[in-house]
């Protein structure tokens, strides 16, 4: 499932809009939260793509779309381990330089190494819930050895 942001719209008149944002997906479970066996389900809450356009020696180029949030708020079962831990692929990338009114890619544009400021940040993913001293992740795992969490996040 998903939320992805819309990719930006190409446009006359020297004009190109930006990407959308990535949207949210919010997950509250009991302890059963489990996939598939066979499967490894995919949260994707990616920003979309900027645009570009171009006339003459002017290029336009719009930014992308910052990634989206997924959260979880997961009620652990007794006797847990990581071994139980649900597994999930989370995407959550911001959006890159997208394509022009052509279809071409707006890696044509002169100087385009110059554009990642126009790229959407990556989003975030975590606990809804604080999590108790120690613990740090999406499910609240136990930080590694010599490392340590206050709780948030």
């Amino acid at each position: 499932s998903g939320t992805d942001g819309a990719a930006g719209k190409d446009k006359s008149n020297h004009f190109a809009s930006g990407g959308g944002s990535g949207g949210q997906i919010l997950i509250f479970s009991g302890p059963d939260l489990k996939a598939p066996d066979d499967q490894l389900p995919t949260l994707k809450a990616s920003g979309g793509n900027g645009a570009c356009t171009s006339h003459s020696n002017l290029w336009v180029v719009s930014g992308a779309g910052g990634g989206g949030f997924v959260g979880f708020n997961w009620s652990k079962p007794s006797g847990y381990s990581l071994l139980l831990r649900p597994s999930f692929n989370i995407l959550i990338n911001g959006g890159a330089l997208g394509s022009d009114e052509t279809g071409h890619g707006c890696n044509l544009i002169p100087g385009r190494e110059m554009l990642e400021a126009t790229f959407g940040r990556n989003g975030q993913n975590m606990s809804i819930t604080a999590c108790a001293g120690g613990h740090a992740g999406v499910f609240c795992d136990l930080c590694d050895k010599d490392s340590w969490s206050d709780g948030v996040g």
